[in-house]
């Protein structure tokens, strides 16, 4: 099964939508999908069971666009406060490396836990440092600035990668010790491991088409 993806959202731009939607970073137009049911068809519905209205512009097809009042500001925030390529690479790569020294570790710890070669006692020593550094870097990803346009689906996979590592982190953290009992701890951090696993080649597909 492949893994939930926290942060991967899609937009589809709607054919005859007015031109001027052009930068990503300024407009996102989102709308709903009725599958293969034709609006043309909702007058054909009994009453109270056609799909509700929406407010804004129609610009055709049905297509209902509401503008956002603060275009201005949010565009002139996504482009000052939007990274190089260059920067961005110096920012990431390392982290990336460095998260994936933690997978590696931290996934040889746990199966050797699932397999009582180790305890948990030791499991949390031999982690602690990998651990604390998964739970440094996640927030420093997490806070960075906006991903160069053709860095964004890469900054995707990268957001996911951390977060499911930081799960591991949560279940072993002081608070996750008090909410989860042993083997609940140690079967979500297995499925966490398997996710980071996944997204951890998209990742890496993801980064050698920017690269």
């Amino acid at each position: 099964m492949d893994p939930p993806d926290f942060f991967d959202v899609s937009c589809q731009w709607a054919e005859g939508a007015p031109t001027l939607i052009e930068d990503w970073g300024k407009v996102c137009l989102l709308y709903g999908r009725w599958g293969t049911f034709k609006p043309e068809k909702w007058g054909t519905l009994k009453p109270g069971r056609t799909p509700m209205g929406f407010d804004g512009e129609n610009v055709g097809d049905n297509i209902i666009v509401d503008w956002s009042t603060n275009y201005d500001f949010l565009g002139q925030h996504v482009s000052t406060n939007t990274l190089s390529k260059e920067e961005y690479f110096s920012k990431v790569l390392p982290s990336i490396e460095m998260l994936k020294t933690a997978l590696n570790s931290i996934e040889n710890c746990l199966i050797a836990l699932s397999n009582h070669e180790i305890d948990e006692t030791t499991f949390l020593a031999e982690t602690e440092t990998d651990r604390a550094r998964i739970s440094d870097i996640y927030f420093e990803i997490t806070e960075l600035a906006f991903a160069p346009f053709e860095c964004r689906e890469m900054d995707t996979k990268l957001e996911s990668f951390a977060a499911y590592l930081h799960n591991i982190w949560l279940f072993y953290s002081d608070d996750g010790r008090v909410k989860w009992n042993e083997q609940s701890r140690l079967e979500q951090s297995l499925q966490q491991k398997s996710y980071a696993r996944q997204t951890l080649e998209q990742l890496e597909y993801e980064l050698s088409k920017v690269r």
